[in-house]
């Protein structure tokens, strides 16, 4: 989303991909690597679990492993 390759859905996920659009441009480098899925499970499963939580809420799940 951050690459403009993907559309934000998400309210949450659009204001993040924002904030990172205005950050990004505090630093002499900004690199983005796409990983796959398949190798990224974990943090999948976190990302799509926090993009539910209302605006604000922070929510400890202790089921995922780092």
């Amino acid at each position: 989303q951050v690459q403009d390759l993907w559309r934000v859905r998400n309210d949450n996920m659009a204001d993040l991909c924002k904030k990172v659009k205005e950050l990004k441009g505090n630093f002499l480098q900004f690199q983005i690597n796409h990983v796959l899925r398949e190798f990224n499970a974990d943090a999948d499963a976190q990302a799509n679990f926090a993009v539910e939580l209302p605006v604000g809420e922070i929510q400890e799940q202790s089921n995922f492993t780092c």
